[in-house]
């Protein structure tokens, strides 16, 4: 890692972390396969086994992710005839509907968070003073 740098992550709660990493899942099977989403306690232990110090978290809105994945949806239904024409099937407009209808509720219910960390290393005097 350079002296410092940031991830974006969709995250879950801690409670429910052991089980997604052990469970099979849709969005694991369909949409991210070999994805994880950690939970931020998750994040913050790794970053500190790492030696990472965290600069900033911030948890970016997920009310805003939940109005996008609603309009990523709308878009999708739209556009349907379109997409079928591309050589979609109906399969395909059933599996990202899906995933825009489930992660949307996730945001909604704050069962996914979205996080934005910057990390640095110790002693890193290279971060602007705020």
């Amino acid at each position: 890692m350079y002296t410092y740098g940031s991830i974006q992550a969709i995250t879950m709660p801690d409670e429910l972390y052991e089980e997604y990493i052990r469970s099979p899942g849709f969005i694991k099977e369909y949409i991210f396969p070999g994805g994880s989403l950690p939970s931020l306690s998750r994040i913050t232990s790794v970053s500190a086994s790492a030696k990472l110090c965290i600069e900033h978290l911030e948890n970016i809105n997920g009310d805003q992710y939940y109005l996008t994945l609603r309009s990523w949806r709308d878009n999708l239904i739209a556009n349907k005839d379109e997409i079928l024409a591309l050589g979609f099937d109906e399969k395909f407009i059933r599996v990202w509907e899906y995933y825009f209808i489930y992660c949307a509720a996730g945001f909604r219910t704050r069962t996914l968070g979205d996080y934005q960390v910057v990390f640095s290393r110790p002693g890193n005097n290279k971060l602007a003073l705020a």
